[in-house]
């Protein structure tokens, strides 16, 4: 990922941070939905960069391959309406000399199970025990989330973040994710 646009939520005393989080992910997610079937230089992945494991924080960032997918993703256009509750940056490049990497990713604590376990293990490469093992983790409860709502379901669901760092030199394929997780973006 070699450019970015920064997403800062600008809450009030009448609308909260978790409100903000819900709005402007939901239209977000629509966008990284279509673009599922574009070439992956034209894929997003977003980071938290004020992530704790009690709060995603005010800040969010869209990272691309190139400048031309940003311009594409038309994040000042898909939020205007929120325009007095969000500041988005102009695209920048990443910095140069960046130290670390860092994805999220999904948490679903209800698929601990031995199906979703092979699945788990295949996807990862590893052995079915260990996927099992890693799985059957319990997370925090205090791990951060955004509500959304499911446009074929209509039903509200939680998108749980976990934050796993990311050696700096490991090179990944970027995989599709309509969140715009699970792909190391750069941490600074």
């Amino acid at each position: 990922m070699k450019y970015y646009q920064e997403i800062t939520l600008l809450p009030t005393p009448e609308i909260s941070q978790y409100f903000l989080w819900q709005k402007i992910y939901q239209p977000l997610h629509m966008l990284m939905v279509e673009t599922k079937s574009k070439p992956k230089d034209r894929w997003v992945s977003v980071s938290f960069p004020k992530y704790s494991k009690k709060a995603l924080g005010d800040k969010l960032r869209v990272f691309a391959l190139s400048e031309q997918a940003l311009e594409e993703f038309a994040l000042k256009k898909t939020l205007r309406k929120f325009e007095d509750y969000v500041h988005i940056t102009g695209i920048r490049p990443v910095p140069a000399s960046i130290e670390a990497k860092t994805l999220f990713k999904r948490v679903q604590p209800k698929q601990n199970n031995l199906s979703y376990a092979r699945r788990y293990a295949k996807y990862r490469q590893m052995d079915i025990e260990e996927a099992f093992a890693q799985l059957n983790q319990k997370p925090s409860k205090s791990l951060p989330f955004i509500n959304l709502k499911s446009l074929s379901t209509k039903q509200n669901l939680r998108l749980i973040l976990r934050q796993e760092k990311v050696p700096l030199d490991e090179d990944r394929e970027l995989i599709f994710n309509a969140y715009g997780l699970n792909n190391p973006v750069p941490d600074f």
